[in-house]
């Protein structure tokens, strides 16, 4: 999907989240992401993994998640730091 320009993933604490930058409209963007066939594949073999977020008003009760991996439009590399 062209319009994204950098994901990265974060995981600890029992979470894994991923983190999208993109350019654009994000209403196409999302259509684009949620439409990709390789997206659905991906997100197919790893829903057993994933159970219910938690869920909080106070975003400070939300643990921690830290940088993973990170793919910049070019590379998939470790996170740093």
């Amino acid at each position: 999907i062209e319009a994204i320009k950098r994901v990265t993933i974060c995981q600890g604490n029992g979470l894994f989240a991923a983190v999208v930058e993109y350019d654009g409209d994000f209403e196409k963007v999302f259509a684009d992401y949620i439409s990709s066939s390789a997206i659905q594949a991906f997100h197919y073999k790893i829903q057993s993994l994933f159970q219910a977020p938690p869920i909080s008003a106070d975003p400070s009760k939300v643990p921690l998640a830290g940088d993973v991996f990170v793919w910049d439009g070019k590379q998939f590399k470790t996170a740093v730091g």
